[in-house]
């Protein structure tokens, strides 16, 4: 009853001591998540606070966590790791390329 059901985490009493559990180590599969985070702005002079994340899973059960980021001038640039190392590619050449 008293559960929200938008609230990315729990409330709980353990042995009369409330411990308050978040979803940050591992979201879920297969599903955005909107974020607001002050980190994002040091990635450059052009970035917001602003995120999309998903964790994207295939049938094998390889995973790749994607991040669209959101720009000041109004554009996104989607982060992408490859081998341990972070590439930034603004979103419009990724859709171009898919053309």
């Amino acid at each position: 009853k008293l559960k929200d059901a938008t609230e990315m985490g729990g409330y709980f009493v353990c042995n009369g001591i409330e411990r308050v559990i978040r979803m940050l180590q591992i979201p879920r599969r297969n599903h955005m998540m909107a974020m607001l985070r002050p980190s994002y702005t040091n990635r450059g002079p052009q970035f917001s606070n602003k995120a999309v994340a998903i964790r994207c899973v295939g049938p094998d059960e390889t995973g790749a966590t994607v991040v669209l980021h959101y720009l000041h001038d109004g554009t996104a640039t989607v982060r992408i790791l490859i081998r341990k190392s972070e590439y930034f590619i603004p979103v419009m050449l990724l859709l171009k390329a898919l053309k």
